[in-house]
């Protein structure tokens, strides 16, 4: 039975009760400040986004001397030496299918930059030896620094995505996106933190200078842990890799 001081609300009339209108006041300054702490705590939690880019849709032309080993590459003369441009096809492709018929020295490719400092890569949709290439001399010939034996924490990545194509291009979210890049041919890396606290990237190749694709399917897109010989090759890490267990 309602007693003569309990606080009856009807939704028509223009205030709530004085107590009803505490309480309601309480629980929404309660759930306002929760949401609060659940968007910080994601963000918080969240991992920054790479700089990166794409510039999708527009293309130039580079010319540069071609060169496959340890992964497609072209090295374009500056002010600087030689600057190393990793080489890739449209879609889910290497470098490989567009690169057909042409041998290694100086070629000119027409594609997209794809760009995440310091690093560069071209999405090649042409690609033709370059006029005049006999009058050019070639870039000293690069021999593989000494090697030392390593063991790594990092993550294997698919290079086009990882550089700027897609952003995020690492991590579980973008796991089988990389697996269908890799499987199509896209030069396999390895993203990792060396001991000076600086990001890192090294081609991942065998001892033959390649990576069956299988050998490194199933440690895409997720911490692991790897073994074998790192390496430079000019301005390029390389890691002939022994082994791979989930870190």
């Amino acid at each position: 039975m309602m007693q003569r001081d309990d606080e009856f609300y009807i939704g028509y009339e223009a205030a709530m009760p004085p107590g009803m209108r505490r309480v309601v006041r309480t629980w929404v300054a309660c759930a306002s400040l929760l949401a609060l702490v659940i968007v910080a705590v994601v963000t918080l939690a969240s991992h920054p986004l790479a700089v990166s880019r794409f510039v999708y849709g527009e293309t130039r032309a580079w010319t540069g001397y071609l060169v496959r080993l340890p992964a497609p590459s072209l090295l374009v003369p500056g002010e600087r030496g030689f600057r190393r441009y990793w080489l890739v096809s449209r879609g889910k492709q290497g470098a490989d299918r567009v690169l057909r018929g042409l041998a290694d020295g100086w070629v000119t490719v027409r594609g997209s930059e794809i760009a995440r400092d310091p690093w560069r890569m071209v999405e090649v949709a042409e690609a033709a030896s370059s006029r005049g290439a006999a009058a050019r001399p070639a870039p000293p010939a690069a021999e593989p620094g000494p090697g030392r034996r390593v063991s790594l924490r990092g993550e294997i990545v698919d290079s086009k995505c990882f550089l700027g194509v897609m952003n995020p291009g690492e991590r579980t979210v973008h796991r089988d996106c990389a697996i269908r890049c890799l499987s199509g041919g896209v030069t396999p890396m390895l993203a990792f933190t060396d001991e000076g606290g600086e990001h890192q990237l090294a081609v991942i190749v065998d001892a033959a200078g390649i990576v069956p694709f299988p050998a490194i399917r199933n440690r895409v897109g997720r911490p692991v842990e790897v073994s074998g010989q790192l390496f430079t090759v000019d301005d390029l890490l390389v890691l002939r890799l022994d082994s791979t267990t989930g870190a």
